[in-house]
């Protein structure tokens, strides 16, 4: 990775965890004595899983994804007419063809 590629992360990072220390600071002590003592640990938890899947899309690479073929790209099952022109009593109107079961 570059080094203008560590930007990003450093202020996303810094912002999290900044954030976090202060809700943990702040926010959680009165959570605590007025609504439940489990809140904060869950929310410490929580946290814990935010960091971790931080972490992971941060290092992790995510490849290349190969563009499709012109012929590839023709032959897509997905681009078939839902809908069919129906004369109905001289008037235009457009029927939804049904699905078909595989």
């Amino acid at each position: 990775m570059r080094g203008s590629a560590y930007v990003p992360v450093s202020a996303a990072v810094a912002l999290l965890v900044s954030s976090s220390t202060l809700f943990f600071t702040f926010t959680c002590p009165w959570l605590a004595q007025h609504v439940s003592l489990s809140l904060p640990s869950c929310v410490g938890i929580l946290f814990l899983f935010v960091m971790a899947n931080f972490t992971m899309a941060t290092l992790m690479d995510a490849g290349v994804f190969p563009r499709a073929n012109e012929d590839e790209d023709k032959d897509d099952d997905f681009r078939a007419p839902l809908y069919k022109n129906v004369e109905v009593r001289g008037v235009q109107t457009t029927q939804m063809l049904p699905l078909q079961r595989l």
